[in-house]
């Protein structure tokens, strides 16, 4: 029983580190990608071609614009990834429905017909 608790306790202590090292997906490289849940070498090399086409992500949700990602593996990585840098903004949810009401594909692509 005593072992039990010290391996829950290492457990716990060891989640906000996990947390902490989320992929920066506006700096990760491909094999990065590659090791998220869900995301193999075309998925990956999709997000990077995104990235570079667009200068960046701005939020996570952006994601979503991602060709070849499903909504459900994108939840699946939602909490595994962040972003950062100049680009990144916190009003991710005005971001997408403003995605969601355009006119246009998508926020990533808004010259695309």
């Amino acid at each position: 029983m005593r072992s039990l608790s010290f391996s829950i306790a290492i457990a716990l202590a060891a989640l906000p580190l996990a947390a902490a090292e989320r992929v920066d997906i506006n700096t990760a490289d491909q094999p990065t990608l590659e090791g998220l849940p869900g995301v193999g070498p075309v998925r990956a090399k999709f997000i990077v071609a995104m990235r570079e086409r667009n200068g960046g992500f701005r939020c996570v949700e952006e994601l979503r614009a991602v060709p070849r990602l499903t909504d459900k593996q994108f939840e699946k990585i939602r909490d595994l990834v962040k972003v950062t840098g100049s680009l990144a903004r916190t009003d991710c949810a005005a971001l997408e429905e403003q995605r969601r009401s355009s006119r246009t594909p998508g926020i990533m692509n808004p010259e695309r017909k």
